[in-house]
């Protein structure tokens, strides 16, 4: 254990944006989140000494949950296609190039709190929290004079409950 202090990297959300899902990659150089920043949820890659050069990983749907392959050569994140994996490449000079996303699993997410997928260690297998049916509607109703309709409701329960 050393005195030096903890290295702490700000990352700011503004503009009424949030940041969250935030981690490292596996040699700690990089990091990954999401954020609404320009509407929409999209997930980013950044060097953690310098958070303001973020770049885009989601590029083909707007992504969230960004996690990383234990190699850290691939970043995984939730669309609402499907699970996306994003091949990365690290040069010498500190540089990366973000290759283009790929559909790997045609699953939609579940919009529940935390992250709700887990990549193994071996990064052959994945976790992940799903439907146990998929809910399709062919139709909707339009609800028109809803104040009527619900003062008529209340008429309704009203006579009936009377002896």
């Amino acid at each position: 254990m050393t005195d030096e202090p903890v290295k702490f990297t700000a990352l700011a959300s503004s503009n009424d944006s949030s940041i969250y899902g935030v981690n490292f990659s596996p040699d700690g150089k990089w990091f990954s989140f999401s954020t609404s920043l320009l509407g929409g949820y999209n997930c980013y890659i950044a060097p953690f000494d310098k958070p303001n050069e973020a770049r885009l990983i989601s590029n083909v749907y707007q992504g969230l949950e960004p996690s990383r392959s234990p190699k850290g050569d691939k970043i995984y994140y939730w669309a609402p296609q499907g699970m996306y994996s994003v091949p990365l490449k690290f040069d010498e000079n500190g540089g990366v190039e973000i290759g283009q996303a790929a559909l790997m699993f045609n699953t939609p997410w579940v919009d529940n709190p935390g992250i709700s997928y887990a990549v193994h260690p071996d990064g052959d297998k994945f976790l992940m929290v799903v439907h146990e049916t998929e809910v399709v509607t062919d139709h909707f109703n339009i609800v028109l004079n809803f104040d009527a309709l619900i003062e008529q409701k209340f008429a309704e329960l009203k006579n009936n409950s009377q002896p």
